[in-house]
């Protein structure tokens, strides 16, 4: 969903079964804009009555809003931080190509 101004929107809405409390991660696989954006966006997260109403706000917890960042060139480098063996086996990471 596009907002008024063409910025994304994603909403997350739960239905008839309740989301137990925890830590959860959500990945979204995205690419970055043709063009420069110059204009640091922002995410915010909370948790509302009815998701429906957003932007008129019916918390049911604090939001939180985390700075978004300004894309205006590629990226000159990546890289990987190197990790233990036991840092390793404890995220589950694995860096080669093809392998999850």
């Amino acid at each position: 969903l596009k907002e008024a101004d063409s910025t994304p929107r994603i909403t997350l809405k739960v239905e008839d079964t309740p989301i137990a409390p925890g830590y959860y991660m959500i990945e979204l696989t995205v690419a970055n804009p043709a063009t420069r954006i110059l204009t640091a966006g922002e995410w915010t997260f909370g948790s509302y009555t009815d998701v429906s109403d957003y932007p008129t706000k019916h918390y049911l917890d604090n939001e939180m809003v985390a700075p978004g960042f300004v894309i205006n060139s590629r990226m000159s480098y990546a890289g990987f931080y190197t990790l233990t063996e036991t840092q390793l086996t404890n995220t589950g990471r694995e860096d080669r190509p093809g392998y999850t």
